[in-house]
Parts: structure tokens; sequence; C-alpha cells
């Protein structure tokens, strides 16, 4: 019986390496990371209003905006959470985490808004734009600013 329960603790040692070695490539490969969450962004498609019943324009991103906002933003473990939360519920449900985050990063961060401006500023550098249909979701922000 106590050969039985070190095969067992053994087979779980060699499971749990196996595990670890597949989530630290997926925390530390950038290219991985920026893709899984630049398809997170296209999965969320305008579908309507937002809450407020408002419709809001969606928000245009260069790959080099969501490769920064992957780098400097989100990091290594915001990607590991987004993934985590995606493993665990749903990706739909990590799809509608994104856009938020993303909003907030562009808050945050002085980018475009709107899309004329934003058109504008890639026709300026000759950057690809990539149209994300974010729905515009209120936020505790909105009620201190105005």
């Amino acid at each position: 019986m106590f050969i039985f329960i070190w095969f067992w603790f053994l087979a779980v040692a060699g499971v749990t390496a196996i595990s670890l070695a597949y989530w630290t490539a997926y925390a530390v490969s950038v290219p991985s990371r920026v893709s899984y969450v630049s398809n997170r962004l296209m999965m969320v498609v305008e579908r309507g209003p937002d809450v407020d019943g408002r419709d809001g324009p969606p928000i245009t991103a260069s790959a080099g905006d969501i490769d920064r906002f992957v780098r400097k933003y989100l990091l290594c473990d915001g990607c590991l959470v987004l993934r985590l939360v995606a493993t665990n519920s749903s990706d739909l449900i990590a799809a509608h985490q994104t856009p938020g985050l993303y909003d907030h990063y562009c808050r945050v961060s002085g980018r475009f808004r709107d899309r004329a401006s934003a058109e504008r500023s890639s026709a300026a550098h000759g950057a690809p734009t990539l149209q994300i249909g974010l729905r515009r979701y209120p936020s505790k922000a909105d009620d201190i600013q105005g």
C-alpha cells in the first residue's frame, strides 16, 4: 500500500512540474501574451448600447498600442490573471474584462478615446489600426469627474 502512495505522489509531482512549466512559458512569452490579449479584445464585438443605453464609438487600436498595453500596463501578472479567469470561468468573461482594462489604460495614458482622433493620428504615422468593438461601461471615475 505504501508503494502505491509513493507512486501516486510521484505522479502528482510530475503533473505539477509539467503544469508549472506550461504556465511559466505562457507568462514569459511576450508574443503569446500580446496575441492572447489582442484576441480577447477582438472577441468583444459591438452588440448594442452599453448599460446606460448610450452608443459609444468603438475604439481603434494599433498593434503598437496593444503591444504597449500588454508590456507596460498588464505585464506578466495581468496576462496570467486573465488566463486564469478564462481557465476557471470562461473565455467570454475574460473577453469582457479585457476591454475595461484597455479603456482604463487609454484614460490613464492619455490615448485617444474617439475614432476620428485615432484615425487622424494613425494616418499621420502610417500605422495600421485594429477596430475593437468596445462598449463603454460607467466607472466610479466617471462620477468623480463629472
